[in-house]
């Protein structure tokens, strides 16, 4: 090879030199070439895998979203439910909505005046009607009294995305030629599963509601002093009549007697309306303690429900007898009506 170099001219030795030089040259702009676009390959692999992860960042969060709104309709749905269980539900979801800000869902809440959206001073007992699909509905009709076009919409937008699943099957809205305000009636349905099973029933156990039953024998349940007890049918909001009590002398009482599990906690609900000062308390018979969680009744006329959540201490004895709920009126000469009085274990 050198021998032949040494043959080769200046001229040609120059030549060959540049040949080499173009080969080389030329070998190293490929191998370049095809360095970048490697890396131009691996840019866009890396740049691809970074919006896949970002896509299934985003797909987890929303399957988050979504288990956590499954499980809050889940949580408004029981095939164990009873046609009652189901319509006290329902009549606190439409309270509930009804308030300018509603409270999360399960909040104990009385609003006053000032809270209301939309005033419900009745809500009927509904219709329960089973199909052959596997599910059932609950037909129920709110009448609305006068308020604005606007506060019914809100309304029925409240209605729709509730997680109870409600329907609105009718809306008839009247105003008279001489005032600005609208009154509606608006038919709604609740779809819940079918009905339950023995086992259903068995699973969910203590957890079931206990109501007392029509004011028909309620009024041999209840212990009263300083008050005159009569079964009446106004403001009703469960059956047929409600309670009314008048209060005799101030300080006037009436109350429940009920054994409650010891070591738990414990939600009464009651529906009042008062015209005159009025407390709510639970008060332990055996040593006279009263729980925290009494309420102070509204007096507006107004219907309201009220809840107490209270926690029974654990004792030797698994049960004991509680007053519930005790009700004192603080002035001579008050009424309230009382309906719809339930006690529940509490599953919080």
């Amino acid at each position: 090879m050198v021998s032949q170099l040494q043959k080769l001219s200046p001229r040609e030795r120059k030549l060959a030199l540049a040949v080499v030089l173009l080969m080389a040259g030329g070998l190293i702009v490929i191998l370049t070439h095809r360095a970048l676009a490697r890396i131009q390959e691996l840019d866009q692999a890396i740049a691809q895998r970074q919006d896949t992860l970002i896509a299934y960042t985003r797909l987890l969060a929303r399957s988050q979203s979504v288990d956590e709104a499954y499980a809050r309709v889940a949580a408004q749905h029981s095939s164990a439910w009873t046609e009652a269980e189901i319509h006290d539900r329902l009549r606190q979801e439409i309270y509930r909505l009804a308030m300018k800000n509603p409270p999360p869902i399960g909040t104990p809440f009385s609003p006053s005046k000032s809270d209301i959206l939309v005033s419900i001073p009745v809500l009927r007992q509904g219709t329960l009607k089973t199909g052959e699909e596997g599910y059932r509905e609950y037909q129920l009709n709110i009448k609305l009294p006068g308020t604005t076009v606007d506060n019914i919409f809100t309304f029925l937008e409240r209605l729709q995305g509730s997680d109870q699943s409600l329907r609105i099957d009718g809306l008839r809205l009247t105003r008279s030629p001489t005032q600005e305000l609208v009154s509606a009636v608006i038919d709604v349905t609740r779809t819940v599963v079918d009905d339950p099973s023995e086992t259903s029933r068995e699973d969910i156990g203590s957890y079931i509601p206990k109501t007392w039953p029509e004011l028909g024998t309620l009024l041999d349940d209840w212990q009263w002093e300083g008050c005159e007890l009569s079964q009446v049918p106004q403001y009703v909001t469960r059956g047929t009549d409600s309670l009314k009590v008048h209060a005799s002398v101030p300080g006037a009482t009436l109350f429940l007697r009920e054994e409650l599990d010891t070591g738990m906690t414990h939600e009464l609900s009651l529906d009042i309306i008062a015209f005159g000062p009025a407390r709510i308390d639970v008060m332990n018979e055996a040593n006279g303690a009263l729980y925290k969680g009494a309420a102070e009744v509204i007096s507006d006329g107004q219907l309201r429900q009220y809840q107490l959540r209270f926690a029974v201490p654990a004792m030797r004895e698994p049960r004991t007898r509680l007053r519930l709920p005790l009700i004192t009126l603080i002035e001579e000469g008050s009424e309230v009506y009382i309906d719809n009085v339930m006690v529940k274990k509490s599953m919080g």
